[in-house]
């Protein structure tokens, strides 16, 4: 258990910072709820990218060997930013009086200990993000935070403008 324990640690390239109010979102209003779904607008930025990448591989497929594999390459990079663009359900909700997740789990503003953002494999190019919500029964429940509605540092400050005005 050391070993594993040890490995992780060696590999992770984890940052952890706790959510904050951000400077920037500080003059916004929230409704009673705000709903973390899927990112419609990448996802069909996406759509388009492949779309035209698809469309070049298609008119020369005539010129490939592996004609096959060019169509299936073509077909799932169609269907997957489609189906999150088709698939809106929430991620998350973020309410004045809870948290709740996407399996439909609420956790009340006073079970929580803390939030913090996770970002996992930084480097220039792009990150990986997660939210770890710790219980007070010292569970932690993860979300991941990539290609949704709002930013992370917005999540963060969501979060924490829900928190202070539930008196946590």
């Amino acid at each position: 258990m050391k070993l594993i324990n040890f490995l992780k640690s060696t590999f992770n390239d984890s940052k952890f910072v706790e959510t904050k109010l951000q400077k920037e979102f500080i003059e916004k209003d929230y409704a009673e709820k705000v709903i973390l779904k899927n990112s419609a607008k990448l996802n069909y930025q996406l759509l388009l990218l492949f779309l035209f990448i698809d469309i070049y591989l298609l008119y020369n497929i005539k010129t490939y060997s592996h004609k096959i594999l060019i169509i299936i390459f073509c077909l799932v990079t169609l269907i997957l930013p489609l189906t999150k663009i088709i698939n809106q359900k929430p991620k998350l909700i973020i309410s004045k009086d809870n948290l709740t997740f996407k399996d439909g789990k609420h956790i009340k503003w006073s079970q929580i200990e803390s939030t913090i953002i996770e970002e996992l494999d930084s480097s220039e190019i792009s990150s990986y993000y997660k939210l770890n919500v710790k219980l007070k029964n010292n569970e932690t429940i993860k979300i991941r935070l990539s290609d949704l509605n709002y930013s992370k540092s917005e999540i963060s400050h969501i979060i924490e403008y829900y928190k202070q005005n539930n008196g946590c």
